[in-house]
């Protein structure tokens, strides 16, 4: 039996505690103030982390792993490179906001680890026979997704709050997860895990900034895959999308107006008849649009064709399915 911890879980803690009216910025404060030495703030912090420790022990126990050998996972300070060469956006939302210009193949975070040990604590014997993994170059994510291909009939239990982890039910169909407070079950989309990465690079995952196909949500990409399987089998026309710049827009902006004035057509009917986009391009609003909304759209005799532009968006699809692929092509050179 196997635990595996995805050491996020610190960093979330963290960013918690040194929040405005967290328990460390309180007691910072108090330092700034005089009103307590620097040492007891220390201990203190200390104090508070190998709790959290301890409550990680309580839920493994709970959940039944109790005598399990446990995995700590470190994300590495450059671990984000590999996937931010094929999309520099990649995390984008996660960077703080003084950083002015972000690539992620470029970017290094910080080490978690670097701070447990300004306290005084050892991440790499955080409790007695817990085992720490790290590398510089890989994600917790892929320390975890390789550690599960080593052992694909063990008994595992994630805890993490990433639901990209859930893919790896193909190599080992039980596999549990747990998110730091209650175990939890992978919804069931219909189709197989081994194909969770294409469906998620087509939905798009916010959490990491990866915007999918325009305009297609979760539930219409589970359809493509349940039909389709693999993004290769997938028709070009579910990867097309189309743009009308904000300049282009200002132009059509007054033929719309025209067009509906001289038909005497509302609001409520043009969006009704031709979509929403039609609004937007009335108001001089730069507009991106899908296969069938572009095609609902240039039904309507004021919209011509030569002020959209069209894209194919299948190789971006493609590179974001290999950012999400665990274990990752990245690493283990399958690409």
């Amino acid at each position: 039996m196997y635990v595996l911890i995805d050491a996020g879980f610190f960093v979330s803690r963290l960013a918690r505690n040194w929040a405005p009216q967290g328990r460390f910025r309180k007691w910072m404060n108090r330092v700034e103030a005089n009103k307590m030495s620097i040492g007891h703030y220390y201990n203190k912090v200390r104090k508070s982390l190998y709790g959290e420790l301890s409550y990680l022990q309580m839920r493994i126990n709970q959940a039944g792993f109790g005598t399990a050998e446990i995995h700590m996972m470190f994300d590495g300070t450059e671990g984000r490179q590999a996937r931010g060469n094929l999309f520099p956006q990649y995390k984008a939302n996660r960077v703080p906001t003084s950083v002015e210009e972000y690539n992620a193949s470029e970017y290094s975070i910080r080490d978690i680890r670097d701070e447990l040990r300004a306290v005084g604590m050892n991440p790499d014997n955080l409790r007695n026979k817990w085992i720490s993994h790290y590398d510089a170059e890989k994600e917790a994510d892929d320390l975890i997704a390789e550690f599960v291909a080593d052992h694909p009939e063990d008994t595992i239990m994630i805890f993490t709050q990433d639901s990209d982890l859930y893919q790896l039910r193909a190599i080992n169909e039980t596999i549990r997860f747990h998110n730091f407070t209650e175990e939890i079950n992978p919804i069931d989309n219909g189709f197989s895990y081994q194909h969770y990465a294409d469906w998620k690079a087509l939905a798009g995952d916010s959490s990491d900034n990866i915007p999918g196909v325009s305009n297609l949500g979760p539930k219409q990409a589970a359809e493509l895959v349940i039909n389709y399987g693999s993004l290769e089998n997938i028709p070009d026309p579910y990867f097309l999308y189309y743009t009308c710049t904000e300049t282009a827009a200002l132009v059509l902006a007054n033929v719309i107006t025209q067009y509906q004035t001289d038909n005497d057509i509302t609001d409520a009917t043009m969006k009704r008849k031709w979509g929403a986009a039609i609004m937007n391009l009335k108001n001089g609003q730069a507009v991106k649009l899908n296969q069938s909304q572009y095609e609902k759209l240039v039904n309507c005799d004021a919209i011509d064709e030569g002020y959209f532009q069209q894209h194919n968006d299948r190789d971006n699809i493609m590179n974001y399915r290999t950012i999400i692929k665990l274990p990752s092509p990245l690493h283990d050179g399958n690409i």
